[in-house]
């Protein structure tokens, strides 16, 4: 918002943008690779990562500590810091960072949030997070 950067969750350090283009921000999930990442796997991420997603302002951090439930409603949603414009993708593959066994039941409220699945787009960010680094530097 405000043109101000995005943020890749598993690196606040990390910010880009804005970008022209979906493939842009692709580049941008990538370009903090450890420098011992064959080059074939970069290549590999870069093609497995789709481009035709319409840009949405999302969360960026949906997880069940942001959102206030009272009387079975939702009353509240918190933290925001992590918002923008991003695929349409962003929140339901961002929402899983949230899933440990104290929230095991956080994937059947997904499916119910996020009525289309987005588990390609899942598997691409999880490759991904396994080529770049986390953290902060």
């Amino acid at each position: 918002m405000n043109r101000t950067p995005a943020i890749d969750s598993r690196r606040y350090d990390l910010e880009g943008g804005p970008f022209k283009s979906e493939a842009e921000f692709n580049e941008f999930l990538i370009s903090d690779a450890y420098a011992q990442v064959p080059k074939c796997f970069l290549k590999m991420a870069e093609h497995s990562l789709l481009t035709h997603h319409a840009i949405i302002f999302a969360h960026g951090e949906l997880a069940p500590r942001n959102i206030l439930v009272k009387e079975g409603k939702v009353v509240a949603v918190l933290d925001w810091e992590n918002a923008g414009w991003y695929p349409e993708y962003w929140d339901f593959v961002k929402s899983f960072n949230a899933m440990d066994s104290r929230c095991a039941e956080w994937y059947d409220w997904v499916e119910k949030v996020f009525p289309v699945g987005y588990e390609q787009e899942f598997m691409n960010d999880r490759f991904v997070g396994t080529l770049v680094r986390h953290g902060h530097s």
